[in-house]
């Protein structure tokens, strides 16, 4: 069976609750999107899968070789 995909990606984003924003800084800016309006889009659908992750820098154990 033939499948689709329909996917929203945001990539170093903060979301603002309190705003009810998300927040993404990209190279040529910051973007800044409506959260309320993105979540009725997808509000109804079933069979949806949603990921949300941190990344974070770790510090080196050590600087040399």
């Amino acid at each position: 069976m033939a499948k689709s995909k329909n996917e929203i990606k945001f990539t170093n984003a903060e979301i603002n609750w309190d705003d009810k924003k998300i927040i993404e800084s990209t190279k040529d800016g910051v973007l800044v999107y409506d959260l309320n309006k993105i979540m009725k889009e997808w509000d109804g659908k079933d069979g949806l899968s949603m990921t949300i992750f941190q990344n974070l820098e770790i510090e080196a154990d050590e600087t040399e070789y």
